[in-house]
């Protein structure tokens, strides 16, 4: 009797770990093109100069790195209060894949006029995420079904500038 319960227990603790893993993989696509990232300093900013920017934040703990950007409506109104994420980015081969993991994908929330600071994230390749990815989100593309990938240098703050999504405030 007591091994019947065990093979239950065994068989509902494995059924968690595979729903959990089902719902933390929010987003896995494939085919993901791979760019530099957009490694700017404000006074070198290709950005609209017109556009506040924040403080910057502290620099990164050594060895991780620091995004800031600005969260538009295509319109140009700032969305504030909208959760950013970064989906780490694998390769799969000669594809490349990017999976958002529930709470354990850094990120943060846009504060006034849209903007927001993810600090101190393991460098490498991530997508980013704007929106709830429960509900209504936008992964940021360079085009149609092409996820934008920015590669985040250990050490450094890379501003990725306004970014302009077709959610509303």
């Amino acid at each position: 009797m007591n091994l019947i319960i065990a093979e239950k227990s065994y068989l509902g603790w494995l059924s968690f770990i595979i729903i959990t893993v089902v719902w933390t993989l929010i987003i896995l696509i494939t085919g993901c093109q791979s760019n530099s990232s957009v490694l700017l300093s404000p006074a070198t900013s290709q950005f609209n100069s017109a556009i506040p920017t924040p403080s910057l934040p502290s620099r990164p703990n050594y060895g991780k790195a620091s995004v800031i950007g600005r969260v538009l409506t295509y319109s140009g109104k700032p969305l504030i209060g909208v959760p950013v994420r970064l989906a780490k980015v694998y390769n799969q081969g000669k594809e490349k894949i990017f999976l958002l993991e529930g709470g354990f994908s850094p990120g943060g929330v846009t504060q006034d006029d849209g903007y927001f600071v993810i600090e101190n994230i393991e460098p490498g390749e991530y997508v980013i995420v704007v929106g709830n990815p429960e509900n209504v989100y936008e992964i940021i593309s360079e085009a149609p079904g092409k996820a934008k990938v920015w590669n985040f240098v250990a050490n450094e703050i890379a501003n990725v500038g306004a970014i302009r999504v077709r959610l509303q405030p």
